[in-house]
Formats: C-alpha cells, sequence, structure tokens
C-alpha cells in the first residue's frame, strides 16, 4: 500500500509544471477635506498605492483542476501627500508606509477558478514621514494571513491573466521609532495589525 502511495505522489510531482505569478494592484486618490479653522478653502490630500505580489510555486494535477504550493513575496508602497493647512502655509506633509514579508502558499484551481491560502512569517512595516515630522518608525515581530479567490482565462498554453480578490491580515507585537536621531522600542500589550481587502490584475506564466 505505501508503494502504491508514493508512486501516485511520485507520478503526481513529475508530470507537474513551475510556474510564476506576478499580481499588481495600484490605487490612487484625489480628495479635497473641508479644515475647520475658518478658511474658506479645502485641504488637497492625494495618495498612490501600490501593492505588488509575486508568486512562484509548483503545481501538478489534472487541466481542468489542480493543487499548487509555493513561495510569496509582497511588496507595498502607499506615498501619502496632503496641505499642513488649507491655505497650505506651513508647506506638504507627506507620509510613505511600505510593508514587505515573505510567505508559504499552498492553493489549487478548478475550471479556472483559483482559491488559494498565504502565511506570512515575518512581514515588516515602516511608516516614514517626511519632511515635517522626520520620523520613521519600524514594525517588527510580525505575522499575517491572506485569503484569495480569482478567475484566470488562458491566454496561451504558458500565459494566463484575470481577476483576483485578495483579503489580507498582518499584525506586529513591537515598534522601533527613530525621531530626530533617538531611537525608542514600544512591545504592544496587544498585536498591532491591519486589514485590507483589494482587486488585483493576475499575470501567471508556466515554465
Amino acid at each position: 500500500m505505501k508503494k502504491v502511495i508514493w508512486l501516485i505522489l511520485l507520478t503526481a510531482i513529475t508530470s507537474g509544471n513551475v510556474f510564476a505569478v506576478v499580481q499588481l494592484g495600484v490605487t490612487t486618490r484625489l480628495g479635497i477635506t473641508q479644515v475647520d479653522d475658518g478658511a474658506t478653502l479645502g485641504q488637497v490630500d492625494s495618495s498612490t498605492d501600490f501593492d505588488n505580489r509575486f508568486y512562484l510555486g509548483y503545481s501538478f494535477g489534472t487541466k481542468d483542476s489542480e493543487f499548487h504550493v509555493g513561495g510569496t513575496y509582497l511588496y507595498e508602497s502607499i506615498t501619502t501627500k496632503r496641505d499642513d493647512r488649507a491655505d497650505n502655509t506651513t508647506g506638504v506633509v507627506r507620509t510613505k508606509n511600505k510593508y514587505s514579508g515573505l510567505g508559504v502558499t499552498i492553493g489549487g484551481s478548478m475550471k479556472g477558478w483559483q482559491l488559494d491560502f498565504t502565511y506570512y512569517l515575518s512581514p515588516t512595516f515602516e511608516n516614514d514621514k517626511t519632511p515635517k515630522q522626520g520620523s520613521l518608525d519600524t514594525y517588527s515581530g510580525g505575522k499575517g494571513t491572506e485569503f484569495g479567490i480569482g478567475y484566470n482565462f488562458a491566454i496561451s498554453p504558458n500565459f494566463m491573466i484575470g481577476p483576483k480578490y485578495l483579503y489580507r491580515t498582518l499584525s506586529w507585537d513591537k515598534m522601533d521609532s527613530l525621531d530626530t536621531g533617538v531611537t525608542t522600542s514600544t512591545t504592544f500589550p496587544k498585536r498591532y495589525s491591519e486589514t485590507e481587502g483589494r482587486f488585483y490584475l493576475n499575470l501567471e506564466f508556466l515554465f
């Protein structure tokens, strides 16, 4: 019986494919916020969010249904710019947030539909506020989970494209804050977490 199981596993592995997935999410926003200081002008608030995810894995199964496992690299950069006052007399405040991390992904697909789960091992989060605040907050001791569902359209035997929705939660237990050359460390009594869900453009390449 053991020989049969190993034979089935070996056949599945040797008949599988190595594939790479690039998932791109870009969001831009421009808003006007009314400031309660007697000014008649609004406060300009704009942001650009680049959220990229790279997944390298191995899939095996049939043409209509398959199982895949691999590693994921996440990188997200959010740049926000706003006037400090409605009349912009005190300059512009810029904030840049960066998220990055490595994870392990497992999932499957059936007739174009995809479902997968990712566990992030040690994601990091940096909050850089310039030029006014001049501080950098680095969050560490991270972990996270991510669920994804999507649908791929086959453009060729080796290339597929389609929409994908990802729901991600990341959390950290420590923050190192750099301000005017001095670093202070804070351990959160309760983990600091962020949750978001968004759509991506999914590009999949088979080798």
